[in-house]
């Protein structure tokens, strides 16, 4: 009688590694480090044990070239083995299923890892002008150690927080302006390499000290809006004397203009329709204020200056 023993199929995936620390050297998936699908009589003979191989290597090269997201992770069959107790091989006793042959119909079979990134908290430099229409930045920058980083977030993790061992850090240039008024944090931009010039920038989650030295703050121009004057003698019937003259009395930036239009921007309030004397008075929207400047080419650039309304007379003698 002939008995022959069919190896035993064996169904495995490698273990989901999410936010990994990594060490700024290499990573990979312990040769322990999978999980067998529940399917079936799905289990290792007792004392039988397997060391298996992965797809995925994270090393600096890579983080480079593919980031940190989440990448699927697969068993590489030639290259795990299954062992006895005695530590015999024994991989031609099993038949291992690991979805190397179609993964994009296996995705049972994928394993998924990432890397958990580094903190590191930055102070930018803050800066101030007076509007003009140039973009205002500052590159400068320094990095907190992390005893003064954790008083200001106590979630640091020490562990987990700085540059690696032979790191740099640059700000990228003008990655950050104002040219508009505001006040914003100078949230510049940096490239992070290791020693040989790999790119590790998605490896780190910048944080950023908020206070008043580490904002841009452009400040508007300040001007005066001036209603106009105007006077005549009464006549009975007459109508009522108005005035919907606008003008600009300070120095606006050059290629900057009342807008022709400001008639439909303001409401005007006053009229003088006997004798006497009275202000000609007006109002414009927060809204209006925005639009009752201009550019060269009909551009909104009211934002950019603070107005004090002023205003003229209406008389009838």
């Amino acid at each position: 009688i002939n008995i022959t023993i069919q190896p035993k199929e064996i169904h495995i995936k490698p273990k989901d590694m999410l936010n990994v620390p990594y060490d700024g050297i290499s990573y990979k998936l312990g040769t322990e480090d999978y999980t067998l699908l529940r399917m079936g009589d799905n289990v290792l003979a007792p004392g039988d044990r397997v060391e298996i191989d992965t797809t995925i290597t994270i090393d600096n090269k890579w983080i480079s070239k593919n980031g940190i997201k989440t990448y699927e992770n697969m068993i590489v069959p030639e290259n795990t083995h299954f062992y006895d107790k005695e530590g015999n091989d024994i991989t031609y006793c099993y038949n291992l299923i690991a979805g190397d042959d179609n993964p994009k119909l296996n995705k049972k079979y994928l394993g998924k890892i990432t890397l958990k990134e580094r903190q590191l908290m930055v102070r930018t430099e803050g800066a101030e002008q007076l509007y003009n229409g140039k973009a205002l930045s500052n590159n400068n920058f320094s990095i907190l150690s992390f005893e003064e980083a954790f008083k200001k977030n106590t979630r640091l993790v020490k562990d987990n927080y700085g540059l690696l061992d032979g790191y740099t850090i640059t700000s990228i240039k003008n990655s950050f302006t104002l040219i508009d008024v505001g006040n914003k944090l100078n949230k510049l931009q940096f490239n992070i390499k290791d020693r040989d010039n790999n790119r590790m920038s998605d490896l780190f989650d910048i944080l950023y000290v908020d206070d008043s030295s580490t904002h841009l703050v452009v400040k508007p121009i300040k001007v005066v809006l001036m209603s106009g004057s105007k006077a005549t003698t009464y006549s009975e019937g007459m109508e009522p004397l108005i005035c919907h003259e606008l003008s600009v009395i300070g120095e606006l930036l050059t290629g900057h203009k009342l807008n022709e239009n400001y008639e439909t921007l303001v409401k005007w309030q006053s009229s003088l329709s006997s004798v006497g004397s009275t202000l000609n008075r007006y109002t414009i929207t927060k809204t209006n204020m925005k639009k009752i400047i201009v550019d060269k080419y009909g551009g909104n650039v009211g934002k950019n200056y603070e107005f004090t309304l002023q205003y003229g007379t209406l008389t009838v003698n």
